[in-house]
């Protein structure tokens, strides 16, 4: 899992969280929007980032940051 923050030129309505895959989605008195949320791995990343391509928002920035899974609380690895 990697837990990712993208910042957006412009305002994406909270309704689009869902289909953006339920990330937290907040807005800055700039104009810009900050997305943050877990992604499964790069393939997903680069999906995520078409479907901001596809709603016409001109990406700022594109952060990206690998969860160490033992530390993130997955109990599932037992």
């Amino acid at each position: 899992m990697e837990q990712v923050a993208i910042i957006v030129k412009g305002h994406i309505d909270s309704s689009w969280s869902d289909w953006l895959g339920e990330m937290s989605i907040n807005h800055t008195s700039d104009g810009n929007t900050h997305l943050r949320g877990q992604i499964r791995d790069q393939a997903a990343l680069n999906g995520l980032l078409s479907q901001i391509f596809n709603l016409g928002f001109q990406l700022l920035s594109v952060t990206s940051e690998r969860i160490n899974r033992s530390s993130a609380g997955k109990e599932d690895d037992m």
